[in-house]
């Protein structure tokens, strides 16, 4: 009896430990389940979240491309102020002998005179410290200056602007190719495309317009004074013997010629100013320039240095060796143009 009845007592309390342990798995079961439920819930809401990312994912391109039209702007704004600015200094440099005689030869000698220093020891310190729009409007002001002294033709007038304009206008050049440099690396990182190919079609564009500002400046200049030999009613001979000599005093233009030479290469110049002032900052464009009080006599002899170095170093490159002829030819050429052959008056008798 006390057998069976150990038994009985061992076998219920094995079902009670079996039934306990049959519910504890259930309990566990159950919190399993209710983890599985909050992981499902949490992959719901992950994959709501990857979502949203790959939503917010999808705006990326049309981001870039937002970007890279933003940056074509900026580069067409350059060049239409470029075409403004050098449409009205071809409008004026073109007939300055003709119209300012010696001084105004002499102006054009002192221009071009400055320029080739400039463009060598200062103006790469100066875009490093100003930045490429700052150099650009400080040139643009300088050119500005240069057409209202024409109002005004005199010794202490035309040829100190001139001076001032020759140093100043390489500024704009180095400031307008560091600006097409920077679009193009930044089209580079926004659109993966090639840095070379993108400079060399902001370059074409740019020198296409700064080309064709001299084909407009010249033919509004002829206009000018095709304008004037018909309001004057100048007579004319179709007898063909001429005669032709060099003046070295100004030409005889109506004063409202004259002055609407100068007024429209004002205006254009500052139409140009204001083109370049609203420029916005290029997106993502980061300032590697040192600030002024920074600036040190050590400083700017480096970037001397550095400047002279790169020359010579270009110098005497093949390529750049062999183009010097080309580049004389076309410096003569320029200055007979704009020099003498606008000092020719024929006298048909």
């Amino acid at each position: 009896m006390g057998r069976y009845e150990g038994r009985n007592k061992g076998s219920n309390s094995t079902g009670e430990h079996q039934e306990n342990s049959d519910a504890e798995s259930c309990n566990n079961e159950g919190n399993l389940n209710g983890k599985d439920g909050k992981m499902d819930q949490d992959d719901g809401k992950g994959a709501g979240s990857d979502g949203k990312g790959a939503g917010s994912a999808g705006k990326g391109p049309g981001g870039d491309g937002k970007g890279a039209l933003t940056i074509h702007l900026r580069v067409a704004a350059l060049c239409l102020a470029t075409f403004l600015l050098y449409a009205g200094y071809y409008l004026i440099t073109s007939v300055m002998t003709s119209l300012n005689g010696n001084i105004g030869f002499i102006a054009s000698a002192c221009l071009w005179l400055t320029f080739v220093p400039s463009s060598l020891f200062v103006s790469p310190m100066v875009v490093k410290v100003l930045e490429w729009k700052i150099s650009i409007l400080v040139a643009f002001v300088t050119y500005l200056t240069f057409f209202s002294a024409n109002f005004y033709p005199s010794w202490y007038t035309l040829v100190p602007a001139a001076a001032a304009t020759g140093f100043n206008a390489s500024f704009f050049w180095i400031g307008a190719l560091s600006f097409l440099t920077i679009a193009s690396r930044r089209m580079k990182d926004i659109k993966g495309v090639s840095f070379e190919h993108t400079l060399s079609r902001y370059q074409g564009v740019f020198f296409f317009s700064f080309y064709l500002s001299a084909v407009v400046g010249s033919l509004v200049s002829t206009l000018f004074l095709l304008s004037d030999q018909l309001l004057t009613d100048r007579p004319h001979s179709n007898t063909s013997n001429t005669s032709c000599d060099i003046e070295t005093s100004p030409s005889e233009v109506s004063t409202w010629a004259y002055y609407g030479f100068v007024a429209t290469a004002t205006c254009t110049t500052i139409g140009a100013t204001i083109i370049v002032a609203i420029i916005p900052p290029m997106p993502g464009e980061t300032s590697v320039c040192i600030t002024a009080k920074a600036v040190s006599c050590a400083s700017v002899f480096q970037e001397t240095k550095l400047s002279v170095k790169t020359f010579l170093r270009m110098i005497i490159k093949p390529k750049v060796f062999l183009s010097l002829p080309m580049n004389i030819y076309a410096g003569l050429l320029q200055g007979f143009f704009l020099g003498i052959f606008s000092k020719v008056v024929c006298h048909v008798y």
